[in-house]
């Protein structure tokens, strides 16, 4: 859209939703953010401006990371911020959702793509659009097609553009080796913060490896408690470890 193409914006969800995230925006993300034009909306709003990362070992020892503002600059990048994730991702839908009007495109919301028609087999199979419906898979609303020379699945873990391409090529869908499952809870009247700056954590604890257990400040006396894992390694587990939420419990009673 921003180069001038008519799209068609698909979204599962209606907005504004939540996603369980650590809410960390790094540097690098930033200058996408900036390019997008939602940089000066993030800073207009609560926020907290990442100065460091401290990193907890095993072993209890601590490292911090520092991330100089000044030096930053220099190269041309930011240190990175860190927001509640439906307040970030609300304004970034919120702008694209701009772009795509601008340029002619439309946006859908609470659209649930229920097939991914594809013409050909093999190397030369190609997908023609998607068909779905609006209010999700139990709904009483007609189903919809639509068709494009291009179709661009941004789904996720069960994307279901991605599937059809692994189905179409006879290849696993997914490694889990490479996703990973989170938990959060977001904590209020946290004292020890700065006001709108400081560090966010890490740490590694073995009953988490691999994966870590995180601390971010996402705004004044608001902390982002979570923990994630690799997903191969969660299924895994038994008992109570099968559960993130228990297993973080357990690592704020325990440490």
């Amino acid at each position: 859209a921003m180069n001038g193409c008519r799209v068609l914006m698909l979204e599962k969800g209606v907005w504004p939703r939540d996603k369980p995230c650590g809410d960390a925006v790094g540097g690098k993300s930033l200058s996408h953010v900036e390019e997008l034009g939602v940089l000066p909306m993030i800073e207009a709003t609560p926020h907290y401006v990442v100065d460091s990362i401290l990193f907890g070992s095993t072993n209890g020892s601590e490292v911090r990371v520092m991330l100089p503002k000044e030096t930053y600059e220099a190269k041309g990048l930011m240190s990175g911020y860190a927001l509640p994730r439906i307040q970030f991702d609300y304004m970034l839908f919120k702008r694209a959702t701009e772009i795509v009007i601008e340029a002619g495109g439309a946006v859908i919301q609470g659209f649930s793509v229920n097939d991914v028609p594809v013409d050909g087999v093999g190397e030369g199979a190609k997908i023609l659009g998607v068909k779905g419906k609006i209010g999700g898979a139990r709904s009483e609303e007609p189903d919809l097609a639509f068709s494009a020379p291009l179709t661009i699945g941004a789904g996720g873990y069960n994307c279901p553009v991605s599937r059809t391409i692994t189905e179409v090529y006879e290849e696993p869908f997914r490694d889990d080796e490479h996703f990973c499952g989170g938990y959060r809870e977001y904590w209020e009247n946290v004292g020890g913060l700065g006001d709108s700056e400081g560090p966010i954590e890490i740490h590694f604890i073995d009953e988490v490896l691999p994966g870590y257990f995180w601390l971010f400040p996402v705004q004044k006396g608001v902390v982002n408690v979570g923990i994630g894992m690799l997903i191969s390694e969660q299924r895994k587990q038994k008992g109570k470890k099968k559960s993130l939420k228990q297993i973080q419990k357990w690592v704020v009673e325990e440490h």
